[in-house]
């Protein structure tokens, strides 16, 4: 279950939550019979007050799985260019060594931060704007290491 998922989850039932804690055992929900027109006014009235809060509650709870999902795009993000970093240094310093290139990459250049790519291909996907744009360059630059590493 990916992050977002769970976070829309997590906003889902707390709006259920915060929804039925106060219809209490037995009581209709819907039904008012046998109420005056006086007290059915003020059941609809309080009614459309707790509906107003439940709704602004949401969509603070939508804004910050917002905030929280560009956040952490980012975060995935800034950590797979510090790992690509890090390995085009190390490559850069061996170069000389052929069989160093072997030790890093048993499977083969292909295999070369395959889960990585996934998780950028699917912050390309659906991720938001700025972030899948920042995930699409992160993903060219790896592909073109690949094909470098590939042609040696």
């Amino acid at each position: 279950m990916s992050v977002m998922s769970k976070l829309a989850f997590l906003a889902a039932a707390a709006l259920f939550a915060a929804c039925s804690a106060n219809i209490k055992e037995g009581e209709s929900f819907f039904l008012t019979e046998g109420l005056a027109p006086k007290k059915q006014k003020l059941r609809i009235a309080n009614l459309q007050r707790k509906l107003d809060t439940v709704k602004a509650e949401q969509f603070k709870i939508n804004e910050e799985v917002d905030r929280l999902s560009r956040e952490l795009a980012i975060a995935q993000i800034e950590l797979i260019q510090h790992r690509v970093r890090t390995f085009e240094l190390d490559i850069a310093d061996h170069r000389s060594d052929p069989y160093y290139l072997m030790k890093k990459m048993p499977y083969g250049p292909a295999n070369l931060f395959f889960q990585e790519r996934e998780l950028l291909h699917e912050l390309v996907r659906t991720g938001p704007s700025p972030s899948a744009f920042e995930a699409q360059v992160v993903l060219d630059q790896i592909l073109r290491m690949i094909t470098l590493l590939s042609d040696r």
